[in-house]
């Protein structure tokens, strides 16, 4: 029995539409800001 090895999945953003692609985007950033910031507050505070 042969397994075949799996193939890379393609890019799932880009069968998203404009505004999700939008979304998706700025949910990313908002993600890292906060993420920024927590580790800042942690840091000097």
């Amino acid at each position: 029995m042969k397994l075949e090895p799996s193939r890379i999945a393609d890019d799932p953003i880009k069968d998203l539409s404009p505004f999700q692609r939008k979304c998706y985007y700025a949910a990313v950033t908002v993600a890292f800001v906060s993420i920024f910031a927590w580790f800042v507050k942690i840091l000097f505070l």
